[in-house]
């Protein structure tokens, strides 16, 4: 890492970029940043929808910084231990759905899918940067609402 990574904004990055350090698990790095992501949807759950829509847009933009932060200070790209992408997306992909383990258990396998075969989501990974290591990942998020969106629906008692 450079140095510019141990300065209290770097640590912060790096931190916030690896979901409180999940990404740095020895195996499957992306699948522990989802398991953040749905530890962290239980209390988001919480929040009226309009409020739960503006938490999103108002963190993307750190999410997008400190991704692009922790690639650059490790000159490498899209890092595996930068798992703020998969926590995002895992979020998005929870916007319209109930805050069930069953709703939360189908997104968490659904967007997991998506993540690792990105289909159609290629060329957004291919902006590079923060920018690229989290498109990807939104519309990883993106399908997955959408479609258990679709399926709640058909099957409400679900």
């Amino acid at each position: 890492m450079e140095e510019k990574s141990f300065t209290p904004i770097g640590r912060f990055y790096h931190f916030f970029a690896t979901g409180g350090y999940s990404g740095l698990f020895p195996f499957a790095p992306g699948t522990a940043g989802t398991i953040v992501g749905m530890l962290l949807f239980e209390p988001l759950s919480s929040l009226p929808f309009w409020a739960y829509l503006l938490f999103l847009i108002v963190i993307y933009p750190l999410c997008e910084l400190s991704a692009d932060y922790v690639e650059h200070s490790l000159n490498e790209e899209d890092p595996s231990i930068v798992v703020i992408d998969e926590i995002y997306g895992y979020l998005v992909a929870m916007a319209f759905l109930p805050a069930t383990a069953f709703w939360m258990f189908a997104a968490f396998l659904l967007f997991r899918f998506f993540d690792i075969l990105k289909p159609g989501l290629r060329p957004l990974e291919a902006m590079g940067g923060g920018r690229g290591i989290m498109l990807d990942d939104v519309g990883a998020g993106l399908y997955t609402g959408v479609l258990l969106l679709i399926l709640h629906t058909a099957f409400p008692a679900l």
